[in-house]
């Protein structure tokens, strides 16, 4: 499998990147039985925006709408200048991207970062929707 970033900016002072991966022979070979039923296309778009809080997507999937969340964490592995920076991202490799095949290019995925970030910003920043999960998952145990 190859990364490569396509594009990074900046989008209402957030940093947003979207990197283009390609599934090689091998990486589709070492998919197992259900992910290769799924997976037919061998290059898709992901697209992450910088976290100010270190936390999981768990985290925060509960309140956020415009995009499911499927990654937390560095993105070291595609750009060592970035080591120190926390994401919160998301794939287009999923069953219903491939029925929807406009959702898995650079466009697309730029424009649902956009969401994601106007989305962040509109209910106070990352840590407050953090905070709000916490509260809701303390209430219903209670």
């Amino acid at each position: 499998m190859t990364y490569e970033i396509v594009k990074k900016f900046m989008y209402r002072g957030m940093l947003c990147i979207i990197i283009k991966m390609n599934f090689d022979t091998e990486t589709i070979a070492g998919l197992s039985k259900v992910n290769k039923l799924i997976k037919t296309s061998g290059v898709f778009h992901n697209g992450y925006v910088e976290s100010s809080l270190k936390c999981s997507y768990h985290d925060l999937e509960r309140h956020i709408k415009s995009v499911e969340l499927t990654y937390s964490g560095h993105l070291s592995q595609i750009d060592h200048t970035l080591k120190d920076r926390w994401f919160l991202g998301f794939d287009t490799a999923h069953h219903w991207n491939l029925l929807h095949p406009n959702t898995q290019n650079a466009k697309a995925v730029e424009k649902t970062l956009k969401e994601l970030c106007d989305e962040i910003i509109s209910k106070g920043g990352i840590q407050k929707i953090y905070d709000d999960n916490v509260a809701e998952i303390i209430a219903e145990k209670l």
